[in-house]
């Protein structure tokens, strides 16, 4: 039997972290070896936000690359883990999370007359004029989702107690089990 690399080593160990971190998410890790470095991908839908995830595995990056001087920086190298030159965090928005999104968006700008409101998945990449710029409900719904943890949510509604930028003032609505 062949033995493993050392970032398949580290993928290995995040799925453990991961399953035990997040229980009733699934992920996928993959890993990858390549002339002069390796990395590890993490990908997951909706769930807990990619900072939330980092928290457990950011430590397996054992530096980071240094574009103003295009040098990698080893920063963070450890002796007692496998780690990888790069680790990636994907995470991505299932069709019906990005259109509640979108329709929470659009109830919350009502003023925005001449945008179309979003009432089907395909309705997510129609561009419209809006805010001084070019914008579809999927650019405006990631930006309302990207600091949203979606573990268990069913639906995004508007929240009157939150305010600030203007992609803020919304929360997940979290199925009956987790409320």
């Amino acid at each position: 039997m062949r033995e493993l690399t050392t970032v398949a080593k580290a993928a290995k160990q995040i799925r453990v972290i991961l399953k035990e971190k997040f229980p009733k998410m699934k992920f996928r890790v993959k890993s990858e070896n390549y002339s002069m470095g390796d990395s590890i991908r993490v990908y997951w839908t909706d769930g807990p936000t990619a900072d939330e995830v980092g928290m457990f595995v950011n430590h397996y990056q054992y530096g980071d690359f240094n574009g103003m001087e295009d040098i990698y920086e080893y920063t963070n190298t450890r002796e007692d883990i496998p780690q990888t030159k790069y680790l990636f965090l994907e995470r991505s928005y299932s069709d019906d999370i990005q259109l509640k999104a979108s329709q929470a968006a659009k109830k919350m700008y009502a003023g925005l007359d001449n945008v179309p409101a979003p009432e089907t998945e395909s309705d997510l990449s129609k561009s419209f004029h809006a805010f001084d710029n070019w914008f579809n409900w999927a650019q405006i719904s990631y930006r309302i989702l990207v600091t949203m943890n979606l573990e268990n949510a069913v639906d995004i509604v508007d929240d009157d107690s939150v305010s600030g930028t203007l992609f803020s003032g919304f929360k997940a609505v979290k199925s009956a089990e987790v409320m």
